[in-house]
């Protein structure tokens, strides 16, 4: 528990110091959103849609900032350059297991981004039902677990694939416009929508704004929070499974 301690000490300095990057990628979620929402403010003064969907379009493109800041777990991006080096020895013949310091050290640098989206948050406190915000809370710590199991799958591919940095491309893409966060899901055909929502994606952007707003019956939160959970399970396993079968692999190179 010590060791556990220290290491998400030091991914909490590590995020202090680092503050300037934290901001830059902050500012540029932010920024990234001007143009859609100056999109559906222009729409909704000329009468094409309505008061209320463009109400809905901010808060919507604003909770998908805060949860994207605070879940984007892109670690795979270091870890396969270090597996590739043969850095990664160095890890695994450490005491402390890697699987968890690596999770300590990434939880707690992702969960400092808090601090820099704060004012955002206040905003939404103000936006929203009460409650959407306090579901909101376990919500993006499920999210982000997906997106941790995610990163390292991705990253114990390098075992085996040359490229696979290209797999964060395709990451990164299917992110961005299955869960909803390009444009929310009822924008696309019912058949992209029913597709979205078995797969992990879904929870990582529209499910999540959608639970918050309070836009969805028992049913259908009920069904959300099963797959959400679910997923992340199954991919936990995969990625215990796949980092025990790396190992194996690696030791077997290196003999």
């Amino acid at each position: 528990m010590r060791k556990f301690l220290a290491f998400t000490n030091m991914a909490w300095q590590e995020g202090i110091t680092y503050r300037a990057k934290k901001i830059l990628w902050t500012i540029i979620n932010v920024g990234g959103m001007i143009p859609i929402l100056s999109l559906w403010f222009v729409l909704g003064q000329s009468g094409k849609i309505s008061p209320t969907q463009s109400h809905y379009l901010v808060i919507y493109y604003l909770i998908i900032v805060i949860v994207s800041r605070l879940t984007a777990s892109d670690m795979e991006e270091w870890l396969i350059d270090d597996i590739k080096d043969g850095q990664i020895s160095r890890d695994i013949i450490r005491p402390f297991p890697f699987f968890i310091r690596l999770f300590a050290s990434d939880f707690v640098w992702r969960m400092s981004y808090i601090f820099y989206i704060f004012p955002l948050m206040i905003i939404l406190w103000f936006l929203i039902p009460h409650t959407g915000f306090l579901l909101l809370i376990p919500m993006t710590i499920i999210v982000y677990f997906q997106r941790f199991f995610i990163a390292m799958l991705i990253a114990f591919t390098a075992f085996w694939i040359d490229q696979s940095n290209s797999l964060t491309h395709l990451k990164w893409m299917l992110g961005w416009l299955v869960s909803g966060s390009m444009l929310p899901l009822t924008f696309f055909p019912d058949w992209f929508q029913n597709v979205a929502r078995w797969t992990p994606f879904y929870s990582w952007g529209f499910f999540t704004a959608q639970l918050a707003m309070g836009k969805l019956n028992l049913k259908e939160t009920m069904v959300g929070i099963l797959l959400t959970v679910f997923w992340t399970v199954l991919l936990f396993i995969c990625a215990k499974l796949l980092w025990k079968k790396s190992l194996r692999q690696y030791g077997a190179v290196g003999t």
